[in-house]
């Protein structure tokens, strides 16, 4: 079992903390905070990888990895979480350089769905990724309130031994298929080494 995420790139930076971050329960799994400063993202001019796909940027962010990203999004921070929001507003990409490290992230999901269960919540899926160092992924909707639905994609990736990243796609449940090419394609150009 598991399933092959072809074109991820794992490499390191160093975690901070071993425990959970706020930004890494599954209520505020890739939610861009509100009211945190956002900024453009800054497109790199050097040593960019070929074949990106039209209209996309790459970045390095100062924080230490580096991925592509449609032209026009917006950076935001909270905590060890980077927050990328399209200019919509209605997706929005996270990366948590300071994910819990596991040689088991799939018991980590796991462990979390039974704990931490967002209001409304329905698993769609949960699989290991077959990667070098481990990895798994987690797709679930959760009811933001009467009105709204959220669906959200998490892969936890182990990069090293004693490093890992969060990664985080939001959206609503309305919007996931017409985000879905966008939301494989930035957890397929992600690269944990700028």
């Amino acid at each position: 079992r598991g399933r092959d995420v072809t074109g991820v790139q794992t490499c390191a930076l160093p975690i901070s903390s071993p425990t959970v971050t706020a930004t890494s329960s599954p209520a505020a799994a890739g939610a861009c905070p509100f009211g945190a400063a956002t900024a453009g993202v800054e497109q790199a001019k050097s040593r960019i990888p070929a074949g990106l796909p039209s209209g996309w940027v790459w970045v390095r962010d100062p924080t230490g990895f580096a991925l592509a990203l449609p032209a026009g999004w917006k950076r935001s921070m909270s905590g060890t979480a980077v927050c990328f929001q399209n200019p919509q507003g209605d997706g929005a990409f996270t990366v948590d350089s300071a994910a819990l490290v596991t040689r088991k992230p799939l018991d980590y999901f796991q462990s979390q769905e039974k704990t931490a269960k967002p209001a409304g919540y329905h698993r769609i899926s949960m699989d290991s990724l077959l990667l070098r160092r481990g990895g798994a992924d987690w797709e679930y909707t959760w009811r933001h309130d009467s009105d709204t639905t959220q669906h959200v994609r998490r892969v936890l990736l182990a990069v090293t031994d004693n490093r890992s990243y969060l990664l985080n796609w939001t959206t609503s449940d309305r919007a996931w298929s017409r985000y879905l090419p966008l939301q494989r394609q930035l957890v397929t150009l992600f690269d944990s080494a700028p």
